[in-house]
């Protein structure tokens, strides 16, 4: 059986190429919104200790984890009880996390959002 003339071959060898071209852009845009839905990489909370805990050493740990290095055991178990304290009074989490990243504050929207998950986790598990 030998292998077909050789204009037949350059037109199996060209559509095998563009199939190829095909797949691959498919691919990396599939790959590329896997990575955009992803989200930050701030956002990413780490799961450290247990939940309901009220661990003031855990609840740190996981700030530390999103780059909020400032926060000691006592101010974050502070930070926990009084934003648990809020929750209770109401706030949603939506609204602490716009608190914390108000113009006035330190903080961005990602490590907002750690600090209200974190504090609910480990002090308010209710609302987690």
């Amino acid at each position: 059986m030998g292998l077909p003339p050789r204009p037949q071959r350059r037109k199996e060898v060209t559509h095998m190429f563009k199939k190829l071209m095909v797949g691959g852009a498919a691919a990396a845009a599939i790959a590329a919104a896997g990575i955009a839905a992803a989200g930050p990489a701030g956002a990413t909370i780490a799961v450290i200790g247990g939940e309901g805990d009220h661990s003031a050493v855990n609840y740190p740990d996981e700030l530390r984890y999103a780059g909020i290095t400032h926060e000691d055991a006592n101010n974050a178990a502070d930070l926990g009880s009084r934003l648990c304290a809020k929750r209770y009074d109401g706030y949603s989490e939506r609204q602490l996390i716009r608190e914390l990243d108000g113009p006035d504050t330190p903080y961005n929207y990602e490590e907002s959002l750690v600090m209200v998950r974190g504090a609910e986790f480990h002090f308010c598990p209710e609302y987690d």
